[in-house]
């Protein structure tokens, strides 16, 4: 299993939760990144780079092997976004 950071349309609510992450994955909870990033607009969704002091208001979910997979074919990666390891702090106070 995998945990996933999520923070444009991915997120509960919005377009591609419902698409790939409602009923294939747990949601483990409301996160923030450190202070690290700045977002971009990117025109119909949002983008984020290292270097900055934004930190990023998201939400983390666990997926297996097959989500994440059409999560990294949604998302362009390896090309146009680059998924990375991060830490993030969740609401009940848990990394």
């Amino acid at each position: 299993m995998h945990r996933v950071f999520t923070y444009g349309s991915l997120k509960r609510g919005y377009g591609n939760y419902g698409w790939l992450l409602k009923d294939r994955s747990t949601f483990m909870g409301a996160a923030t990144s450190e202070p690290i990033f700045t977002m971009l607009d990117l025109g119909s969704f949002p983008g984020i780079v290292h270097g900055g002091n934004t930190a990023i208001h998201g939400e983390v979910f666990e997926v297996d092997d097959a989500v994440l997979q059409n999560l990294d074919r949604l998302e362009g990666h390896p090309l146009w976004y680059q998924r990375q390891p991060l830490t993030v702090h969740l609401e009940d106070g848990t990394t």
